[in-house]
């Protein structure tokens, strides 16, 4: 008998230890706003630094998801790489997609910046006196404020947000003299403790990131009244930054390949490589650059719409890593729209335009691929 009440008092002493460790990890985990578990494919949890789109195509596991910008608000919709439509993500039967109640439609026209990492979607959201960073799962649904990005109370224009893997990256601009600009570093690995939060540089002019990868961060700084660029690399892991590159004149783009990396400026486009220094590309400083993991391209933007006199047709120029130029390939010939190209992974490139139900694809991978368009689907 003695036996069996030892038996049932270390039973419940157990159980009480296996209940009392159980609310302190609840206690300690409920207040956290970041999820550090790997859901998704390394890839997934990266920075997509390839685009240049704005979050407008964003890839994901199985295909991409298609942001539909309209003067309502956002249109969540997912492509699977294949097929001749796209549709919303909302699953509901008889849904208009136009209302709250739809879980691919974001109704307010203050949210912008969609991205996709590690299984969620992240957007921006401007309210009243802030800028708040939001997260939504991959469905749109258990939408949830995590931190404010910048307080327009404090001086604080407009923030801007990047993630890669467990960090967020903030960018704030302060128009007031007084007041400067920044950006941090948060790693959400240590979120609440030491370390969890970096200034990586505050300054009165306006920085900007560039491009991440790996360890290493890309951004610039520009100096309005002198008119140079300089361009810093931030190490994650060490949390230094080195200036690598100063231009005497404003830079846009500015994104790494391989080992190199490429720019553009008031005097045109440029390669920058370890062997042989700065390469330039072409002379023209409207166009639009970018770069996978095998090629440049450049988009040159002709700055006009269907029905206005125009001599340039509208193309892109495709070079490797060298700086060599391979070939030139005709964007689509809309009828209605001028598009700009969404350079997109290393297998698809896109042409886009914001507020239109439709988008081009044209296969990187096939030398006799040409542009398919891809309608919406609504039902």
């Amino acid at each position: 008998m003695k036996k069996k009440i030892i038996i049932l008092i270390t039973a419940a002493v157990l159980l009480v230890s296996v209940v009392t460790a159980g609310i302190v990890i609840y206690l300690n985990q409920k207040d956290k706003i970041w999820d550090l578990k790997a859901n998704v494919p390394e890839e997934y949890r990266e920075y997509q630094s390839y685009w240049l789109t704005g979050g407008m195509i964003i890839k994901c596991e199985k295909g991409y998801y298609v942001i539909d910008s309209r003067m309502q608000g956002n249109l969540i919709c997912f492509w699977d790489g294949k097929s001749d439509t796209y549709s919303p993500i909302c699953t509901k039967a008889n849904c208009s997609h136009d209302n709250k109640e739809c879980s691919s439609w974001f109704d307010n026209n203050s949210t912008y910046g969609f991205c996709y990492m590690n299984g969620y979607f992240f957007y921006a959201y401007w309210g009243a006196d802030a800028m708040y960073l939001y997260r939504a799962d991959a469905d749109g649904t258990n939408r949830k404020e995590l931190f404010k990005i910048c307080d327009f109370n404090a001086g604080e224009d407009i923030g801007y947000y990047d993630i890669h893997k467990n960090h967020i990256f903030v960018t704030v601009h302060c128009m007031d003299e007084e007041i400067d600009s920044y950006i941090i570093d948060y790693n959400m690995e240590l979120e609440g403790k030491e370390g969890y939060k970096t200034v990586i540089t505050e300054t009165e002019n306006v920085p900007e990131i560039r491009d991440i990868v790996g360890d290493k961060m890309l951004y610039l700084v520009y100096n309005a009244s002198e008119n140079k660029t300089q361009i810093f690399e931030y190490n994650i892991s060490d949390k230094s930054s080195t200036c690598i590159d100063t231009i005497d004149e404003g830079v846009g783009y500015y994104r790494y390949i391989k080992d190199s990396y490429v720019h553009t400026s008031a005097t045109g486009n440029y390669l920058v490589t370890p062997e042989k220094g700065k390469i330039k590309l072409n002379d023209s400083a409207g166009d639009q650059l970018a770069c996978d993991s095998n090629y440049i391209y450049i988009d040159n933007v002709p700055v006009f719409k269907k029905g206005h006199e125009s001599e340039a047709e509208h193309k892109v120029s495709i070079y490797d890593t060298e700086g060599k130029l391979l070939k030139e390939v005709a964007m689509p010939d809309d009828p209605d729209e001028t598009l700009l190209c969404v350079f997109g992974d290393d297998s698809r490139m896109f042409a886009y335009d914001a507020y239109i139900d439709y988008f081009y694809v044209l296969d990187k991978n096939d030398k006799n691929s040409v542009w398919r368009k891809i309608d919406i689907d609504r039902n």
